[in-house]
């Protein structure tokens, strides 16, 4: 079993590195790095150099890169083997040259134990590398799509301009002799266009040119600035754009804004033959679900490789936040009058009526509400900021777009901390007022963030979802642990006065119970200086769940009669 996951892990490696443009990869002699030896002399399109002075060896390897002008690899076993390429890395990233250190480590149980020939390689070059990545030890958990992303993005990174260095640590468990996997048992690896700013934007129209039905994935990202390239390409095409909430999309440009309900119950016929996400990954978990059974291609910043499922088909890299500059009329040849696109447009103004039928039966005090009616209450001038868990979920599922305002999150990391400052300095810099939508916990994991409100004069209006404790958890599988427990750990009521929050930075505070209040206070608070809090007490966090999880019955089972069938 190990023997089998060493070698997919290495034969991936190898051939996501070439996929990339590596052809040349220098190897030096040693035991810990016997398998990725094997795997780059085994690979057809690489060729192999022995050299037995890593330092001699380093350098060697960069004058291939140089003189050739792609990446080319150098491999050493662990310990001071490393250290010796040193000088050639720091050459490299002063005088260019995409070079590929692959350093065989030993595992994690044996660093720091006082094992032969084993030092901290993590990172060991600092800031002489562009980028330094250390992998999982090769496992049959790890998809083998990860090892050859991990090859395709270490050569692709180490040649995008300014070419330079790049550390692909990688640690072993004996044996190190690998049982190579089948032919054709190594995914392929995703082909890689940088900057289609310059080369590539014909690469990216032929990717969806031949294909009748395919989706645009819009992520979880402001992609304003790509919205006339992203029109551009759902024109040409006649795919439908699914936008995530925070791509600030919905509402600028034709797009499904209730493709997470509607992902959750499609029917083969209208599951999407291939997908192009731009940007991030989205909120929805439908829609990356399905990412991951479809082949994706992904347009994403210089640098970035958010593949989490590792199911890329095709990486393009484009600056996209100044996107819409590229967009190139001359390869117009837009087929008209789609049904694919016309039909989808129907399945979502469907979703929606059933949806707010849905909301509109709730009980008074439950979250969702808000995410639905937040058009209404938020005035021209101000930047809107959602927190995670739950709130930028509600977002997603309920909130049909605007053109008025832009919505940020931190989907970075997806933290419940910092938010409010997030969000303070967004509108800050842009001389507005904020209107912040946060958890309970998240407000109080950054209540010192409304500390520049009075010295600034700036302005923020908050809704805080309260529901006294992590609500996101009812949703999750422990959720079925025993209650006094599931309360204790993951629950966390806390029964805090926010009201002193408020008070202590100069703040008004409301407390509402039911939607209809904070509507009424956030529709004039949002216009008025500085701080104010309403603090929205909602359903308790159980009944969220118990309604969210019917509603997802109930609409799957109204989308299959209404919708998929044709009654729309």
């Amino acid at each position: 079993m190990r023997e089998d996951a060493l070698g997919m892990a290495a034969a991936g490696l190898a051939a996501g590195l070439a996929a990339a443009g590596l052809r040349e990869a220098v190897v030096c002699p040693g035991s810990r790095s016997t398998p990725l030896a094997l795997a780059l002399d085994r690979h057809p399109a690489i060729r192999v150099w022995v050299h037995l002075d890593e330092r001699s060896a380093g350098y060697f390897a960069l004058g291939l890169a140089r003189g050739q002008r792609r990446p080319a690899a150098i491999l050493t076993t662990s310990g001071t083997a490393v250290a010796n390429l040193l000088p050639a890395v720091m050459e490299a990233s002063h005088g260019g040259g995409a070079l590929v250190v692959l350093s065989a480590d030993r595992p994690p149980e044996l660093r720091q134990v006082g094992a032969s020939q084993t030092v901290d390689q993590v990172n060991v070059f600092g800031p002489a590398v562009k980028a330094s990545w250390d992998l999982p030890v090769p496992d049959l958990a790890v998809p083998g799509a990860h090892w050859v992303m991990a090859g395709v993005r270490a050569a692709a990174a180490a040649a995008a301009a300014p070419a330079g260095p790049v550390q692909v640590n990688v640690p072993l468990r004996e044996p190190l002799l690998p049982t190579w996997p089948d032919e054709g048992a190594v995914p392929p690896a995703a082909a890689v266009h940088q900057s289609i700013l310059v080369t590539d934007w014909e690469a990216l129209a032929d990717f969806g040119r031949d294909e009748a039905q395919g989706v645009i994935v819009a992520g979880a990202e402001d992609l304003s600035g790509a919205a006339a390239a992203i029109r551009w390409l759902a024109d040409q095409w006649q795919w439908p754009v699914w936008a995530d909430p925070l791509s600030n999309l919905r509402g600028r440009i034709p797009a499904i804004a209730t493709y997470d309900w509607l992902a959750r119950s499609l029917p083969d016929a209208w599951r999407p033959h291939r997908i192009l996400r731009v940007g991030p990954i989205p909120t929805s978990k439908a829609a990356g679900q399905l990412m991951a059974r479809v082949p994706t291609g992904v347009v994403d910043h210089p640098g970035r490789w958010r593949d989490p499922a590792g199911s890329a088909a095709a990486w393009f890299s484009a600056d996209l936040g100044q996107w819409d500059r590229e967009v190139r009329p001359e390869l117009a040849d837009a087929r008209r009058g789609s049904a694919w696109v016309a039909e989808w447009r129907k399945a979502d103004e469907a979703a929606q009526r059933l949806l707010a039928q849905r909301l509109a039966a709730a009980p008074p005090s439950l979250s969702s509400r808000w995410a639905h009616e937040l058009a209404a209450v938020v005035p021209d001038d101000a930047v809107v900021m959602v927190g995670n868990s739950l709130p930028v979920r509600d977002l997603d599922k309920f909130f049909w777009g605007s053109d008025r305002f832009g919505v940020y999150g931190n989907r970075g990391v997806s933290g419940i901390d910092g938010v409010a400052s997030t969000g303070l300095g967004i509108a800050a810099g842009r001389a507005q007022r904020l209107v912040l939508v946060v958890g309970d916990l998240s407000f109080l994991h950054d209540a010192n963030g409304w500390l520049p409100v009075a010295p600034y004069g700036l302005s923020a209006t908050v809704l805080v979802v309260n529901n006294d404790g992590g609500g996101i958890f009812n949703t999750l599988s422990q959720a079925s642990l025993p209650p006094q427990q599931f309360e204790r750990l993951f629950g966390t009521p806390h029964g805090l006065d926010l009201a002193g929050i408020a008070a202590l930075y100069g703040g008004r505070y409301c407390e509402a119970s039911t939607w209809r209040h904070a509507a009424a206070v956030l529709a004039v608070e949002a216009r008025e200086p500085g701080l104010s809090v309403v603090d929205w007490h909602t359903a308790p966090r159980a009944a969220y769940a118990a309604w969210q999880a019917s509603t997802e019955a109930w609409l799957c089972e109204q989308v299959a009669r209404v919708v998929w069938r044709g009654a729309v």
